[in-house]
């Protein structure tokens, strides 16, 4: 179901005061969308703002302690960040926020539930498909009106405790987002007007750019006047002229006169300036930024580009990173140690060459290894070229630096180091679901069981009416084949969200990039997972079906109620139960898939092992408890014969609603 058939399923009440929208207002008759396709410096100046806000990595972080950041990668708002939606990339969300921000005053996303790795998606609504904003206290919004002009449908509410709102200041009040565009009324108007005298002028004026005077009390003898144009033209005009280009030899007393258009007399450069300028100043931009100027240099230019992000996209930056952590991401249930920062590192940063010499001086030796610089050409790594190469003329101590040239120091002031031992880096992963893999499991199983129920007891009442009983005939009401479809179908993409998740998050434990992880080598099993959990899910159901129809009197339908609600009644504690192994066995099989995607197997440089950890429940497996700490080779069974914890091949009493996790740990020398 697309947005606005979720929208559509809505309705508002409560509302007592309604506010008309003003960002549809026009300056001049023009539309704010006009102006903006129309007007080269408003486009100038927006654009410019709106590339350079979009062009920088938001990131989401965990605030550990005062002084202690850790960039996190794989919590809700990460994923939802970096996947807005199905059609919208990061880039292109905060292109257009920003934009609807800097041209009508104020932008909006709706938030929703999707299939998604982060199980939301965001959609920006465009300014411009708002109709009202209605409220219901005066001072902030309840609800949006909105009308989609390219579905020809009838306009939507969205409430507002769904939506994040980007505003700026108006003096009327919260409710009245201001339009920038409209300080910009008269001088885009001059800029108008200017531009149809100018269009007029090139139309109208004559085209001619020379012309020959003679004196005028010398008279032409007969026929010499015809002939001297026959032959300038000949000779003279068009492509055609055998002298086109050349010096013309005049007759005595003739001049060439030069006539042409002079834009600097009529000032035209001087208002288009100005109106640059006025643009740049409502947008708090310095001209030059985006207008190169006789005066400008290399070195103002570099000064320039370092003060764009730091004075003038510092408040817009500012604002969006306050909206998103202070409404998005508590609506989202994200920790409130987390929050999102826009990276400006990279764009604050000196070139490169600044940064390299500056980092060498401060670690006094080379800081690159052969392998990383070459990964910086994407060329392939080489072996043995992991390590750091230390000159033998660079010593730890006096004044042998990385970039000392003082001749009169002893470059062998100490003696050359023996080669150390090969350094070990561990590396651990554990499989514990991430914080909404249990209740995502148990949202899918729950519809599904509620649905399940509802047309299994329409079944038996429509059955008992025509004389048939559904205690001993079970066939007519149970269509196992459908149910074991439909769940298969359903858990299949809860589970491929869930182990995408915790693969993705186990190589950024072992130190890898993320996008390594391969989903697609995953799709058999985790499709296979699905059709047997589904199975064993449904054989519950229907043998818990078929004693609640021994215990009542399906016949009167007060009692097939009964027994309806008594089986709801039981669907809590399956789904608690179910999503729990679900969740442990998808985890513990994705952490070691991640492992196993990046190291295919043990080598002289890389080790891989698994460590079972009970973490015990209310009812604690006492044989669980015993294997803690038991650790085995990543491609070996434990002592249980499980591969993971959760692993289906011990049976549910080995694996319902167990809470046990694995650590995957990863050795490499270098």
């Amino acid at each position: 179901m697309g947005i606005l058939d979720q929208l559509r399923a809505w309705r508002r009440s409560g509302v007592v005061v309604e506010y008309r929208n003003v960002t549809s207002s026009a300056v001049l008759n023009y539309s704010i969308e006009r102006l903006y396709r129309e007007q080269p410096a408003l486009r100038a100046v927006v654009s410019f703002l709106a590339d350079n806000v979009s062009s920088l990595p938001l990131k989401v972080y965990d605030r550990v302690s005062d002084t202690d950041r850790r960039r996190v990668t794989d919590c809700v708002a990460a994923q939802l960040l970096a996947h807005p939606n199905a059609t919208t990339t990061t880039h292109d969300l905060t292109l257009g926020t920003v934009t609807d921000y800097l041209l009508y005053g104020w932008a909006l996303w709706y938030r929703s539930r999707a299939n998604t790795p982060s199980g939301w998606e965001v959609t920006r609504i465009p300014i411009a498909w708002v109709q009202n904003t209605l409220t219901e206290d005066g001072f902030s919004p309840s609800t949006y009106r909105v009308q989609n002009p390219e579905s020809g449908r009838a306009p939507v509410d969205l409430p507002a405790r769904d939506c994040v709102r980007f505003a700026q200041y108006d003096p009327k009040g919260q409710l009245h987002p201001h339009s920038p565009v409209e300080s910009l009324k008269q001088v885009l108007s001059e800029q108008i007007s200017a531009w149809e005298f100018r269009n007029g002028v090139w139309s109208n004026a004559g085209r001619v750019s020379q012309w020959i005077s003679r004196p005028a009390n010398v008279e032409w003898q007969p026929g010499a006047r015809d002939r001297f144009a026959k032959s300038w033209k000949e000779r003279y005009s068009g492509n055609d002229g055998t002298n086109t280009g050349g010096t013309p030899l005049l007759e005595d007393g003739m001049r060439l006169e030069s006539t042409q258009f002079n834009a600097r007399e009529a000032q035209w450069q001087e208002a288009t300036r100005l109106a640059r300028e006025d643009v740049a100043a409502v947008y708090h931009v310095n001209p030059s930024m985006i207008w190169h100027t006789e005066s400008q240099t290399y070195a103002s230019a570099k000064d320039n580009a370092r003060a764009l992000y730091a004075d003038t996209l510092s408040p817009i930056l500012n604002m969006y990173e306050n909206v998103v952590n202070s409404f998005l991401l508590p609506m989202i249930g994200e920790e409130p140690s987390r929050y999102c920062e826009f990276d400006l590192e990279a764009k604050l940063a000196g070139s490169f060459e600044e940064r390299a010499s500056v980092m060498q001086s401060a670690v006094g030796g080379p800081w690159m290894t052969r392998n990383e610089a070459r990964a910086k050409l994407n060329m392939r790594a080489l072996d043995g070229a992991d390590e750091l190469i230390v000159p033998l003329n660079v010593t730890e101590g006096g004044l042998a630096g990385a970039n000392d040239t003082d001749p009169t120091t002893g470059y062998n002031a100490y003696p050359a180091r023996t080669k150390a031992a090969p350094e070990v880096v561990r590396y651990k992963s554990n499989s514990a679901p991430p914080d909404d893999a249990v209740d995502g499991i148990a949202y899918v199983l729950q519809s599904f069981s509620e649905r399940q129920a509802r047309s299994v007891f329409n079944a038996i009442r429509a059955g008992e009416s025509k004389g048939r009983k559904a205690a001993t005939d079970h066939a007519w009401w149970w269509d196992a084949a459908r149910w074991d479809r439909e769940l298969a179908d359903d858990l299949e993409r809860e589970f491929r969200r869930v182990c995408d998740l915790r693969g993705v998050s186990a190589l950024a434990d072992i130190g890898l990039d993320s996008a390594l992880w391969d989903s697609a080598r995953t799709a058999n099993f985790i499709r296979a997972m699905a059709e047997r959990r589904a199975e064993l899910f449904n054989e519950e159901a229907y043998e818990r079906l078929v004693a609640e129809l021994q215990e009542y009197d399906i016949g009167d339908p007060t009692q097939v109620t009964e027994a309806e609600l008594a089986f709801l009644a039981l669907i809590a504690a399956r789904v608690a139960r179910g999503a729990q192994t679900y969740a442990t066995a998808v985890c513990g099989f994705a952490t070691k898939e991640a492992v196993k995607q990046a190291y295919p197997e043990d080598t002289d440089t890389v080790t891989r092992t698994k460590t079972w950890r009970h973490h015990g429940s209310k009812q604690p497996r006492d044989a669980h408890a015993a294997m803690d700490g038991e650790t085995v080779g990543l491609d070996e069974k434990f002592s249980n014969g499980a591969d993971y914890p959760g692993d289906a091949s011990l049976g549910a009493p080995e694996t319902v609603n167990c809470h046990c996790t694995m650590d995957v740990n990863v050795e490499r020398k270098r």
